[in-house]
Order: structure tokens, then C-alpha cells, then sequence
């Protein structure tokens, strides 16, 4: 984009630089003799200023962002509005999970490494130093015996020197100096870290005994968010530094400020022209101010007739912390990429649901980068190798590397691996909107092909095969009996609906001469013994009519009901015993 080199002479047509950084600039406008020329001169800054030159190592031409670290988290820690952001963004994505696609006893390895690596605790921190520090590395522990993941060792980012890659497929080289804390834990006398280090790999603790040590590819996970191409990693909050710049300064200007004063100065005056004050009157003078200031009860003060007091700058007379940080707050966000109107709230209807879409969008996408790498690239293809979980067996005989598995889309292929299935549902308006135009255009007869509808519906189309497969032995047990193939892989008539499931699980009628006709209508007299009614099937027609007036007027008329269960209540009973 810029000159190497500085323009520093221009003679005629010829330019010359040099690599001293000059910054004289002489041209000869007559291009002839040196009799009749007419030069001019000029002085320029011989290096382009950047906005953050001078300020932070934060320019373009520093693709190392390493020494901002500390910066990023402080960011993090105190920044209210950046902070919470973060904290949102790692939160809110995340939801319990099941792994589908694949049969029970093909997905028993997968997920017994997903429970034990603890990845549902594990992703909000990951996702945490993805968007603070940029990055995120960690080692996973592998069981040989087993043939299954122990634990995930996290490295702090500031303990890592990485070193980009110029390859899509392949990641960076991660230099990693153990931390103190890994080094007391290693060195710990506790009986439970001890137990804890006997079972993982001695190599890898003698690894970690060595202080400082290179990444193996194949068993790091390194989760890195991808910016520019000159850099391996880029924070999410690089973008809030000038904001961070200024509210930092002017934080600790208000502080300064209300610790060394929080009133006005008192300016006072005394004299004229038949008393002159001296030096020790003005201090009496003063002491006196300062002694009722300090009076809990109140001053009292009494001074001669030529004495007057003034106020200078109130304690709120300057430039503070509190009249930016709402201006603050909006160019924030707008660095974050977050809508103010989703928070604030001050938009119309529509605008909302917009910003509101936005976010889902946004948010989707950001969980599903990350579910790609973590899962999909990484730990699934580990552990499908590691337990022989081929497709086609004869292929994977090809190559014995695992290297040929995680970096090559097409092996991948061939190892089965189940599907990750989120239970939090991150889709917006689009997609609903798109299920609705599929079907007014199929009303219309227009053919919508299944992967479309499938699609749309956000539906994974190895589940529904793998589903349907397993359909039969879903409905036996629903059923409580067997059928034969007939039935089960039969036409859509004669598949079981939800009357006849229902049927299924309800008692079964009793016959004509099984049933019990004792039951007859009656009221009780006053000795309280029954007396059977005449015409009992007009009777009970002239209570059925009687009980839906009732019944009406309970469910409209709130002081009806009340009477009746303060009559209830008189009778001696919480509800009314008989109809009649």
C-alpha cells in the first residue's frame, strides 16, 4: 500500500530514495540549466501515521497482536458494555445437545468422549477466549487403552507464541511455555493429583516437565477467529481500543479529580481603605473558614465588616467520566457489530424484529463455526479412527496416517461420524418465511424437491433415514405387540394413528351381560334414606339441562359463584353432594 522507501529528491524525471528516512523533497520545475531553474523544497513526515501510532503497538505493519493481550482482557473485565457482550455471545449459543446419526452401538465411543472431556462446561470458556484473546489451545489427553479422550489441558494465550501458517488446512504452529500453575499442580503433594497424573500419558507429563514444548497438530485443538490474512488470530475487541483509550484516560481523570476535590474553593477578600489585613489576620481568617467546615454541628464565625467570600470552580467544574460514557456506549456497539436497537429497545416493531433476526443469524453462524472445528474437524475424526469407525472399511486400508483423515475433506467422508443436534433453536424469520413460500408455491403445483422441503425445515436428511429405519421397533413398543413385515412396511393406511394408540392403552369394554345396570336416579329425604324418581329418563334429562344452566352461570358470573360456596359453606361442605 506504501512505499518501502521515502520519497526524499526529484530531480527533472528522476526520483531518487533512500532507506535513511529523509524527508527533503527538492524539485527543478525548469528542468533545464542551473542558471534558469527554479527549485522548490518541501518537508514531509517520512513514515505514515496510523491511528494508534504512538499510542498502542496496534498499526497495520504489526501482525503480531501477542502484546496486546492484556489489554484485550482488561477490556474484558472492566468494560461494561464490551464484558457483557462477551459474556452474551458465549452464553447464549449453547444448549444441551444429542448425537444422532448413527446406531447405538456406533455412537457409544463418541459419546462417552463427549462426557468425558466435559465439552458443555468446556465451550462457554472456549468460546470466551475465542472472542477476548483470539484464540483458544488446548492438548487432548488420549487414552490408548481405551481408545478415548481423558481430558482437555488448556494453555493461557499468554504463554503461547504462534506462528501463522500459509496453508488453508494446516494450523499454526503453537509454541507453549507451561504455565506456573501447570508446573505446581505437576509438583503438587495431593494424593488426588497424584492418582489424576498416574492415569494420563507419561510422555505427555514429561512433556509437560520439559517448561516449554511445540503442539503436536493432530491432538491440539486450536480454535482461532481468522481476520486478516497477515495475522494467525484477530480479538474481537480490537476494534473498541480508541474507545478504550479515551474512557480509560478519562476514568482516572475523574477519580483524580473527586479524590483531591469534591467543593468549590473559597476565595476570600478582606480589607479597605481603613484596615489593612496582615499576614497573620488572613490566616486567622482562613482557619477560621477551615474550622467550620469541619464543624458537624455547624460554624460559627465572626469577622470585621471588610471581609467577603467568593466560590471558584465547583467540584463538578470539570471535564468527567460520567458526561461520555452513555455517548461511549453506542460506538461500542457499533465495533462489536451488536444493533442498539435489540437493547435499547427505541425502534419500531419491524426495525426490532430485524435487529432481532440479525442476532439469531449472527449467533447461529458463530455456533456453528465453532461446533465445525471442534467437533466435525477434530475430536469426531480422532476418535472414529482411533475405534476402526469406517464406512468403507477397504478405503481407509489406503492410508494408515491419521494426518490423511483430519486434513483431507474426502477421507473424512469416510469415517462415520454422528451429527451434532442443538436442542436451542437459533433460526429467524427467514427460515419460516422460506417453509411458508415452499408452500404456497406447492399449492400452486409447482414441484418442490424433498431436499428443499428438508432443507428448509432445518432437518438433517441422515436422521430421517436412520429414524425411519428404527420406526418398526418404535411402534412394537407402542403398540405393546407384534406385527408382521407386512404391517410394519405398509401403505400410510394402515400406519397407526393416534386414535388407535390411544385404543391401545384404554381398558377394553366390558361385554352387554357384563355391565352393571344397578345405577338409578334418586333423591335423598329428609331421614335421609333414597327414594327412587318417576320417570326417571325425563328426570334425568330435566337435571341435565338443570347442571348446564348451572355450570354456565358459575363460569360467566363471579358473585354467583360465590354465593354458591358461601351456601356450601353453611350446608357444612366444600362442594354440593348431590344435583337435586
Amino acid at each position: 500500500m506504501f512505499a518501502k522507501n521515502p520519497v526524499t529528491f526529484v530531480k527533472g524525471s528522476a526520483i531518487k530514495t533512500t532507506k535513511d528516512g529523509g524527508t527533503k523533497v527538492t524539485a527543478n520545475l525548469a528542468g533545464g540549466s542551473t542558471t534558469s531553474s527554479m527549485n522548490y523544497s518541501a518537508y514531509t513526515a517520512s513514515q505514515y501515521n496510523y491511528m494508534m501510532s504512538g499510542l498502542l503497538p496496534a498499526t497495520p505493519d504489526l501482525p503480531d497482536t501477542s502484546a496486546l493481550a492484556l489489554f484485550y482482557r482488561d477490556i474484558y473485565l472492566h468494560d461494561n458494555t464490551a464484558g457483557s457482550s462477551v459474556d452474551i455471545m458465549s452464553v447464549f449459543p449453547f444448549s444441551d445437545w444429542e448425537l444422532r446419526g448413527l446406531d447405538e452401538k456406533d455412537l457409544k465411543p463418541f459419546s462417552s468422549a463427549v462426557d468425558r472431556l466435559n465439552l458443555r462446561e468446556l465451550l462457554p470458556q472456549l468460546s470466551t477466549a475465542y472472542l477476548t484473546d483470539g484464540f483458544y489451545a488446548g492438548s487432548l489427553v488420549f487414552d490408548a487403552k481405551a481408545r478415548n479422550f481423558m481430558d482437555i489441558l488448556t494453555h493461557d494465550a499468554l504463554q503461547c507464541n504462534v506462528t501463522p501458517s500459509p496453508f488453508n488446512n494446516i494450523d499454526p504452529s503453537v509454541r507453549v511455555t507451561v504455565s506456573a500453575s501447570t508446573l505446581q499442580f505437576l509438583d503438587s503433594t495431593s494424593e488426588y493429583a497424584k492418582q489424576y497424573l498416574q492415569t494420563m500419558p507419561q510422555g505427555f507429563v514429561s512433556l509437560l516437565r520439559e517448561g516449554a514444548f511445540v503442539l503436536d497438530p493432530v491432538t491440539t485443538m486450536f480454535v482461532a477467529r481468522r481476520g486478516l490474512t497477515d495475522r494467525a488470530y484477530q480479538s474481537y475487541l480490537h476494534r473498541i481500543l480508541p474507545m478504550y483509550l479515551i474512557e480509560k484516560t478519562m476514568y482516572r481523570g475523574t477519580l483524580t479529580e473527586a479524590t483531591r476535590r469534591q467543593r468549590a474553593m473559597s476565595h476570600i477578600t478582606a480589607g479597605d481603605d481603613i484596615w489593612t489585613p496582615t499576614s497573620e489576620e488572613l490566616r486567622e481568617i482562613v482557619q477560621q473558614f477551615q474550622d467550620a467546615e469541619r464543624d458537624p454541628l455547624g460554624g460559627w464565625i465572626s469577622t470585621r465588616n471588610a471581609v467577603q467570600v467568593s466560590d471558584l470552580r465547583p467540584g463538578g467544574d470539570f471535564w468527567k467520566w460520567t458526561d461520555m460514557a452513555d455517548v461511549m456506549v453506542a460506538y461500542k456497539l457499533r465495533a462489536l457489530g451488536i444493533s442498539e436497537a435489540l437493547l435499547s429497545g427505541d425502534a419500531s416493531y419491524a426495525s426490532a424484529e430485524s435487529a432481532y433476526s440479525t442476532f439469531l443469524e449472527t449467533t447461529a453462524s458463530f455456533r456453528t463455526h465453532l461446533t465445525n472445528i471442534v467437533f466435525y474437524k477434530k475430536i469426531f475424526p480422532l476418535i472414529a479412527v482411533a475405534n476402526h469407525k469406517f464406512k468403507d472399511p477397504k478405503r481407509a486400508e489406503k492410508t494408515d496416517s491419521i494426518v490423511d483423515f483430519l486434513f483431507n475433506t474426502a477421507n473424512r467422508e469416510n469415517l462415520m461420524q454422528p451429527v451434532l443436534h442443538w436442542h436451542k433453536d437459533l433460526t429467524g424469520k427467514s427460515e419460516d418465511s422460506l417453509m411458508d413460500m415452499l408452500e404456497k408455491l406447492s399449492e400452486h403445483n409447482v414441484p418442490i424437491p424433498m431436499k428443499m422441503w428438508i432443507a428448509a425445515a432445518g432437518v438433517d436428511k441422515d436422521t430421517l433415514i436412520r429414524d425411519a429405519k428404527e420406526d418398526p421397533e418404535l411402534k412394537k413398543l407402542l403398540l405393546g405387540k407384534g406385527t408382521n413385515d407386512e404391517d410394519e412396511l405398509g401403505d400410510i393406511e394402515d400406519q397407526p394413528t393416534s386414535a388407535s394408540v390411544h385404543s391401545q392403552f384404554m381398558p377394553k369394554r366390558r361385554s352387554i351381560l357384563g355391565r352393571d345396570f344397578s345405577t338409578e336416579l334418586f333423591t335423598i329425604g329428609k331421614t335421609g334414606q333414597k327414594k327412587s324418581v318417576y320417570r326417571a329418563d325425563a328426570k334425568m334429562k330435566d337435571v341435565n339441562h338443570r347442571i348446564s344452566k348451572i355450570a354456565a352461570a358459575v363460569d360467566k358470573d363471579r358473585n354467583y359463584r360465590d354465593t354458591l360456596r358461601k351456601r356450601n359453606a353453611a350446608r357444612g361442605q366444600s362442594i354440593m353432594k348431590g344435583v337435586i
